[in-house]
């Protein structure tokens, strides 16, 4: 038997046709990923133009994703009108007074907040002086006295029923009273100051949060504060503990009183750069309302900080 030895290639080497092959790939997957690369132009005002052209045409597939995403919204909310929806929701959406809603044109410039939940096309500035931050820290904690007073008659009414006297009364008393806010709102300082919102409940880092935000500013006379402390001053009882249990605990710290006895409060309070709205625990409306009535204790300051909540 003959027995024929062909000489083989190692395997190491790679055939001229799978070096071809691969090539021929790599070309090819570039062309695909990049179809739109402009050619090489050396011309400043054409690579200009090829560079607006493009920022226009990712400009224009924006505006079309977000009119079919608001399309989409509409039709939803649309068909919540042949649901079972409760009337007062009903009615709000009837007269056009969902924000959601009309999102499209508050960005756009073409309403406001404000214009559409009180009715007002403009907004004239009053001749009055603006409103003194005591004036509003007292209508404030009168309001929010009066709202738990009248929600106190209806302990034994469904949801919709405190919902309906809570929105009676903000109608009444809060918007007309905010719209005035509004109007007598202080000019804008430019002088960099700061002001910080901070919205707590029961918590014991309220003190640490304050502190730390003047130590660390670089300005600290510029860093003005708006608290809204909504703490437990008798009665109190503990969160649900891990043996899903509460227990009775001693009242809540008062954050404001205790930072102005710091060393570095001391200076602070005395120049009336920390205003403060106290809320008792059982009149607390929530992270919204408190976070709303932090943003009355603004008054002129250049930014706001930040919105700062504690829970």
């Amino acid at each position: 038997m003959v027995t024929v030895h062909r000489n083989r290639q190692p395997t190491t080497e790679v055939s001229a046709t799978v070096w071809i092959f691969l090539l021929v790939f790599v070309v090819s997957l570039f062309v695909v990923l990049l179809p739109d690369a402009p050619a090489v132009n050396n011309n400043p005002e054409t690579v200009a133009a090829g560079s607006d052209h493009h920022a226009i045409g990712v400009k224009e597939k924006f505006k079309n994703a977000v009119f079919h995403r608001h399309q989409e919204l509409n039709k939803a909310l649309h068909s919540l009108t042949d649901g079972d929806i409760p009337y007062r929701l009903r009615a709000l959406r009837e007269r056009h007074e969902i924000i959601g809603e009309r999102l499209v044109e508050v960005s756009s410039g073409r309403e406001t907040v404000e214009e559409i939940l009180h009715g007002v096309k403009t907004r004239k500035k009053s001749n009055e002086p603006p409103m003194e931050l005591t004036e509003i820290i007292t209508y404030l904690d009168n309001w929010i006295h009066t709202l738990h007073e009248t929600l106190t008659h209806y302990k034994d009414a469904t949801f919709e029923g405190i919902w309906g006297a809570y929105h009676d009364l903000t109608v009444k008393t809060l918007y007309p009273w905010d719209q005035q806010y509004l109007r007598r709102m202080p000019s804008r300082r430019d002088d960099g100051s700061i002001f910080l919102s901070i919205a707590t409940y029961r918590d014991e880092n309220c003190l640490n949060t304050i502190r730390w935000a003047y130590e660390k500013a670089q300005h600290p006379e510029k860093l003005f504060v708006g608290l809204v402390q909504q703490n437990c001053h008798h009665n109190c009882r503990s969160g649900v503990l891990a043996n899903l249990s509460m227990v009775p605990v001693d009242p809540d710290e008062d954050c404001y009183e205790k930072f102005c006895n710091t060393e570095i409060g001391k200076d602070v309070c005395a120049r009336n750069q920390v205003r403060v709205l106290n809320i008792d625990e059982p009149e607390s409306l929530g992270p919204y309302a408190a976070r709303f009535f932090a943003s009355k204790l603004w008054y002129g300051k250049y930014s706001i900080c930040c919105i700062y909540g504690l829970s």
